[in-house]
């Protein structure tokens, strides 16, 4: 297992770095949780003929991103039950876990939980270890 610890920024100028060593542009779509512009996004791409999608946070079924995504190779970010091609994913419970830790050991007392939206797995499995401790 590798153990990396970056920023979302740090990740998309990561694959943005990457995507032009190897020739390549990247274009960045928020479709900001909402399913309708997920669905447009992903159709404007299927149109384009991109070479290739990264997609993270998607909460679409991955039926539905089968259906949009096509044949264009594919790579999700923090999904496991993933069909699609490659992933990527987050042990989101021990980054929850040294967060916390790291915090109370830098002498914190009151802390308080930020999440994202509620049905993120991510922000759940964070928020589940920082209300444990």
């Amino acid at each position: 297992m590798v153990k990396l610890n970056f920023s979302p920024s740090e990740v998309a100028k990561g694959i943005e770095d990457s995507a032009i060593q190897h020739g390549f542009a990247t274009i960045l779509c928020n479709y900001d949780w909402k399913l309708d512009r997920e669905k447009m996004y992903l159709g404007k791409l299927q149109q384009m003929h991109v070479d290739g999608i990264i997609i993270a946070g998607s909460r679409s079924k991955f039926d539905r991103l089968l259906h949009f995504i096509g044949d264009i190779p594919s790579v999700v970010i923090d999904r496991r039950d993933n069909p699609v091609g490659g992933a990527v994913w987050m042990n989101n419970e021990i980054g929850g876990e040294v967060a916390t830790q790291h915090l109370l050991t830098i002498g914190c007392k009151k802390l308080i939980h930020l999440s994202g939206p509620k049905l993120s797995p991510s922000g759940t499995g964070r928020k589940k270890v920082f209300s444990a401790l």
